[in-house]
């Protein structure tokens, strides 16, 4: 029965106009990107050789601001200085059918 009632509830958010953001290859993503600011290193990381890469799970809105929505993997060390930079990126707004669109991508 809690099936069914979760079920009914999904069909019901589907259904009221919510749709999931597409999902834009990396690539793709990277010829729309206008301003990238790097990641200020974090001291500490520097300090103790740290490196390595940060993969994010990005939002780009309807003007081209990006936004991160998850992290997906990296060092923890890494990862803030890795989100405070992503939150500055722009990008050259993505449509969908013709007009401007929220879509989602891997950095």
């Amino acid at each position: 029965m809690r099936r069914v009632a979760l079920l009914l509830i999904a069909l019901t958010i589907a259904a009221s106009g919510q749709t999931i953001p597409p999902r834009i290859p990396p690539d793709e993503a990277a010829k729309h990107l206008i301003k990238k600011p790097l990641p200020n290193y974090p001291q500490f990381a520097e300090l103790t050789r740290i490196t390595g890469n940060v993969l994010l799970e990005i939002s780009i809105d309807d003007s081209g601001t990006a936004s991160v929505r998850r992290v997906i993997s990296g060092h923890p060390l890494l990862v803030q200085a890795a989100i405070d930079a992503a939150n500055h990126w722009k990008y050259d707004p993505f449509e969908v059918d013709g007009k401007p669109a929220t879509v989602v991508t891997r950095w």
